[in-house]
């Protein structure tokens, strides 16, 4: 399947940006060796890329482990179609699916734990954070983490954007060759980087 093989092709750490063993100490408060580390998340803003496997398999199961330790979960994604990636209605309609087959996020689904919002009504696969919609702006305000995930969300756009007061996690995957040479890396290359938030 293409899946698999684009699976295949994953290179083995380290990756290009590889902040990985941060972010997993930070989510699970504890570090290699088994020390405490400060913090963890109590709502979490996800925004989410392609449909199909990306959504299901990637993103899903990330805000499914959120949702275990008790964090709440905002799933962001595009008002309006854009190239492949789920709309906040196709990404609802799921969550519902998913909902009877998964007692985790069937419960979350339904107490609104785990809701959608759209991030924005542009047909663009990136996200213009000046462009946000009111919502979107209103769920992030009070959480403590965004992931923003695809290259173009999380490399091309807006890989060197700063927030304030909010964790911010970029993950891709490199698919394009100028990408790659931008940040010296390789093709299929993952970026995985970690912007701990900025005190104001």
């Amino acid at each position: 399947s293409a899946f698999a093989a684009t699976r295949g092709k994953l290179l083995p750490r380290p990756w290009v940006i590889d902040d990985l063993d941060r972010m997993v100490c930070k989510v699970t408060a504890k570090n290699a060796e088994g020390s405490s580390c400060t913090c963890t998340y109590s709502k979490a803003v996800l925004c989410v890329d392609n449909a199909g496997s990306d959504v299901v398999l990637g993103m899903l199961p990330l805000a499914r482990e959120l949702l275990k330790a008790g964090c709440e979960v905002v799933l962001g994604a595009n008002g309006m179609p854009s190239c492949n990636d789920v709309t906040a209605e196709e990404l609802s309609g799921l969550l519902a699916s998913v909902g009877d087959l998964d007692s985790v996020m069937g419960a979350a689904f339904s107490d609104r734990r785990l809701r959608v919002v759209a991030t924005h009504d542009e047909r663009l696969p990136v996200i213009d954070l000046s462009q946000l919609s009111e919502e979107m702006v209103s769920e992030t305000a009070s959480a403590q983490l965004l992931v923003l995930e695809g290259m173009g969300r999380a490399v091309e756009s807006n890989l060197y954007a700063r927030f304030q007061g909010i964790d911010v996690w970029k993950l891709g995957m490199i698919k394009h060759q100028p990408v790659a040479d931008g940040l010296r890396g390789r093709m299929y290359d993952c970026v995985c980087k970690f912007d701990e938030a900025v005190c104001v």
